[in-house]
């Protein structure tokens, strides 16, 4: 099994969306390099996300589906300012730092770290409707053991991990729900659910652990009829 991945980048950030687990490295490299489109910014039902156009559909990736790393502040210093090359001569020096493989100007993948960035970050610094630019693709084997495995779901937003900001943010949602209700008629923003298995590689998950840190999370929230 691979997963095909497309790679968006903007300034000192890279953005890698996890765009489907396929059968064969030849069918995760044709589905990033052909069959994907230029990607936005957006909010689709209440949640921050990537829209991208996946061969002919308009698919929204969340922060659970993607990875988001950034230049090293260490690198950052040696490259110094970011290059306008929309400048001729600051685009001439891009060119032959390329051309040279100025090792100042050209990033490699130890020179990337883990960013705390999540997608309404983005949302907030540039707009809805931004696009980054699409600045690579390819695949990569996916296994049990490289699976960031799926724990359970929030309506459609997979939870990868027990920690996920999201959780505690529907828990806001519901509590904010149970007030409303009181007095109008709202939409139920949906339920958390833990999952058995990883529905990507099927890789059992410690649901009863997971189920248990919610509550715990719950409880010091307030409970669900808390005032968020």
């Amino acid at each position: 099994m691979y997963r095909s991945v497309a790679i968006y980048g903007e300034d000192v950030w890279q953005i890698d969306v996890n765009l489907a687990i396929v059968e064969t490295k030849d069918e995760a490299d044709s589905l990033s390099s052909n069959g994907v489109g230029r990607a936005s910014f957006v909010t689709y039902l209440g949640r921050p996300a990537l829209a991208i156009e996946v061969e002919g559909s308009l698919q929204h990736f969340y922060d659970s589906d993607i990875e988001i790393t950034e230049i090293s502040e260490k690198k950052q210093a040696v490259m110094g300012r970011p290059l306008d090359v929309s400048d001729p001569d600051q685009l001439a020096k891009v060119v032959e730092s390329l051309e040279s493989r100025d090792p100042a100007y050209i990033v490699e993948a130890s020179d990337m770290v883990s960013s705390n960035l999540r997608l309404a970050d983005f949302l907030a610094r540039y707009g809805e409707g931004y696009q980054p630019d699409n600045i690579a693709y390819g695949s990569t084997p996916h296994t049990q053991e490289t699976c960031r495995h799926v724990i359970g779901f929030i309506g459609f937003y997979k939870l990868r991990d027990i920690s996920d900001p999201a959780i505690a943010d529907h828990i806001a949602q519901c509590q904010r729900f149970n007030q409303l209700t009181k007095r109008f008629q709202v939409i139920h923003p949906g339920h958390t659910q833990f999952i058995a298995y990883c529905i990507d590689c099927g890789a059992k998950n410690d649901s009863k652990g997971n189920e248990a840190a919610f509550q715990d999370l719950l409880t010091k929230m307030g409970g669900f009829d808390a005032s968020p």
